[in-house]
């Protein structure tokens, strides 16, 4: 039964690093978008928003 459970924390644990890292990786990408895109370049004060829980 505990082994169950470490398991299933382990996956979740898994799940959720993968998320962020995507996140971070999206957010790179966008951030590169505008740069490009925006004169001057993309401000350097831009603060990605945390999701509304």
């Amino acid at each position: 039964m505990a082994e169950d459970q470490s398991t299933i924390l382990r996956l979740l644990t898994e799940r959720h690093n993968d998320l962020v890292d995507e996140r971070t990786r999206i957010t790179n990408r966008l951030h590169a978008v505008l740069r490009n895109l925006l004169p001057g370049g993309a401000p350097r004060g831009c603060r990605q928003r945390r999701p509304q829980r």
